[in-house]
C-alpha cells in the first residue's frame, strides 16, 4: 500500500515521451521521471554521500584537471 510519504521513480535509458510527462504530472502519487542523463548527474553530484555499500557497488573518484589561465 502506498502512503502519502511514498514517491514513485521511473527510470528510462531512452528518455520519455511527451505523453509520459503529461501522465506523470497527472498521477495521484508523486512521480519522478529520471532519464539516463539526469541519473548520471545525480550520481556525480551525490557520490560522495554514498554509504559503504553504494561506494562498493559504484566506486567513483573525483578527478581534477588543471586549466590554462
Amino acid at each position: 500500500m502506498l502512503r502519502s510519504t511514498h514517491r514513485e521513480v521511473f527510470l528510462s535509458i531512452e528518455g520519455f515521451t511527451k505523453e509520459t510527462g503529461y501522465e506523470a504530472k497527472r498521477a495521484t502519487v508523486p512521480l519522478t521521471l529520471v532519464d539516463l542523463d539526469e541519473l548520471a548527474t545525480l550520481v556525480v553530484e551525490n557520490c560522495e554521500d554514498f554509504d559503504v555499500d553504494g561506494r562498493a557497488l559504484l566506486p567513483l573518484a573525483r578527478v581534477y584537471w588543471p586549466i590554462d589561465l
